[in-house]
């Protein structure tokens, strides 16, 4: 079992500032790889905020599966209202995984990926919430990471079941982004609804303002949004994969498919162990380091440019030298690592 420094085991964060000219190679770094927007946030305060034309700091940019990290956060409020709790079976909520080998699903083992739901269904579009609802199991809950939307579609439905009167749509809104100041815009699957896998679109600043709340365990601006102590669930890792937690990325070895980042700055004895962060095709990132109280967004523009990496960009932002065999080009640091692949449901 691999061991991993919570949220809640750092007792007093000591704040890293990185160096300006450090950022700006980051900065550099990114904008040769189809980068566009890149925010540092260090101890609350934005330390760096570059863009490059067109693009500003209203630009709404897609974050493809960065999107996912939103379904984490709002299964903790919603154990928090009462609503549910990350150990029910999903069948507790939809008739549809009654039965079979479904029955014994959680909704802790959807937004980890483990819930034996397969990988179909790529597009950033989606088919309808409803349509998935019948999707057969390929793996036994709980033993195989499988990377997709289609859990995190069928997780709406859950949240959906339980309101009753309400949206998903509405909910994360009213929960989340109202408090915090923040707004989203969605693709949209078949049936209206946002492609909770991949649709999400958000600025730059928007999303920092989203990472920040998270380092922050929920609180904001005095108020507690979403209680403290249940933080520590969103970094617990899977158990097929320990690099994937409730719906983000953690930065330990992995065991498991869909790894989007290069094995190289686990064995960086300066990389701190409880960074994580919200990943999507294209190159999209929220890192957030609770330990050193940091946030750091990077937006590009898609495809994907598989000469960047995030070994390459953290490198700079720490101004450690980069360890990839080739440093310029970025070959050797692909994404998708362990047979998986980002996209905006993959």
């Amino acid at each position: 079992m691999f061991s991993y420094l919570l949220m809640a085991a750092v007792v007093a964060p000591a704040p890293f500032v990185p160096k300006t000219e450090d950022m700006k190679a980051a900065f550099t770094y990114s904008t040769e790889r189809r980068g566009h927007s890149m925010i540092v946030v260090a101890d609350g305060k934005t330390i760096f905020e570059e863009y490059k034309a067109p693009h500003t700091a209203r630009s709404v940019n897609p974050l493809a599966s960065g999107t996912k990290t939103f379904n984490g956060v709002v299964a903790l409020a919603a154990q928090a209202d009462g609503l549910i709790d990350l150990d029910d079976p999903v069948g507790k909520y939809l008739p549809q995984w009654l039965e079979g080998n479904k029955a014994t699903a959680t909704i802790r083992q959807l937004l980890s990926l483990e819930s034996g739901l397969g990988t179909t269904g790529g597009s950033l579009r989606g088919p309808s919430w409803e349509s998935v609802l019948d999707d057969p199991l390929t793996a036994e809950p709980g033993t195989k990471f499988q990377y997709g939307q289609a859990p995190f579609n069928t997780f709406g439905a859950v949240i959906e079941a339980v309101l009753q009167t309400e949206s998903y749509e509405a909910y994360l809104t009213r929960r989340i982004f109202k408090p915090l100041g923040i707004s989203a815009q969605w693709t949209r699957c078949d049936d209206g609804r946002p492609q909770m896998g991949g649709g999400g679109q958000m600025t730059a600043r928007d999303w920092a303002t989203y990472g920040q709340f998270i380092l922050q365990r929920g609180q904001w601006e005095g108020k507690s949004i979403i209680p403290a102590d249940l933080w520590d669930e969103l970094v617990k890792p899977a158990a097929s994969n320990p690099r994937y937690g409730l719906s983000c990325w953690l930065f330990l070895p992995a065991t498991g498919g869909g790894t989007p980042v290069n094995a190289a700055p686990i064995a960086a004895a300066w990389v701190p162990r409880d960074m994580f962060m919200a990943a999507g095709a294209g190159n999209q990132r929220l890192y957030i380091v609770p330990s050193q109280k940091l946030v750091i967004v990077h937006q590009a523009t898609l495809p994907t440019d598989r000469r960047w990496s995030d070994v390459g960009f953290i490198t700079r932002v720490y101004g450690q030298p980069d360890p990839t065999p080739d440093s310029r080009t970025g070959r050797g640091s692909r994404p998708g690592l362990g047979g998986g692949r980002l996209g905006g449901g993959r």
